[in-house]
């Protein structure tokens, strides 16, 4: 998943494990539910429309994502195009639409839960943080919970989100320095020796030789 090991580190092994497991049903109905309303009104194609395996919970995960900062710049895809973060989504969606438009069902689905996670319409669904330290508890987390790479309820680190490229320099939430910021660059401010100057080498000269008499 695009910030699955971040998210592990914020929210804990067995509540992301949880999640994952809810939201993907959740998309599962919706999306069934969907294409029968569609296929019944609209047209019988939508009865055998793809759910394209975990790609329309990608697309929960990318708009959740891109929503955390929605104004900072992002590369679009591989292409040298900069757009805000929330029209990410809109324009892959659009993209994924263009390409395969009998396929894009399940990803307007994906879609529409992530919207649902953002405005707090599924919180309902999400475990309590004292429910997951009971799971942990119990089997089968239980025989988990001793593995080196195993967080528990809590988690500790950050969520960064991950999904893209990243931030071009200079934007918030960019790992790289601004080329025309002062901390980027400083001039030197040491003390040069002249290339040829006789009385330079002389003097470098005594200093090596007073040097090598305090050795001895």
């Amino acid at each position: 998943m695009p910030r699955a090991g971040p998210h592990e580190k914020t929210e804990g092994t067995v509540r992301m494990a949880m999640e994952f497991l809810i939201y993907t049903l959740i998309i599962s109905l919706l999306f069934c539910l969907t294409g029968f309303i569609l296929g019944s009104s609209a047209s019988p194609g939508f009865y055998l429309a793809p759910q394209m395996g975990l790609w329309p919970l990608v697309m929960c995960e990318m708009v959740v994502d891109c929503n955390r900062d929605p104004d900072v710049a992002r590369y679009l895809c591989c292409l040298p195009i900069q757009i805000k973060s929330k029209y990410f989504p809109w324009i892959f969606l659009l993209i994924f639409f263009l390409l395969a438009p009998e396929a894009s069902l399940s990803l307007v689905v994906g879609f529409a839960v992530g919207y649902l996670q953002i405005y707090g319409m599924l919180d309902r669904f999400r475990p309590k943080e004292s429910r997951v330290r009971d799971w942990e508890k119990k089997f089968p987390f239980k025989s988990w919970n001793q593995h080196k790479n195993f967080v528990a309820a809590g988690g500790s680190g950050s969520d960064i989100p991950v999904f893209v490229r990243s931030n071009p320099p200079g934007q918030p939430g960019s790992d790289q320095q601004d080329p025309g910021s002062n901390s980027a660059f400083s001039a030197f401010g040491g003390a040069g020796v002249r290339l040829g100057d006789a009385n330079a080498g002389s003097r470098s000269s005594s200093s090596s030789s007073s040097a090598m008499d305090r050795i001895r």
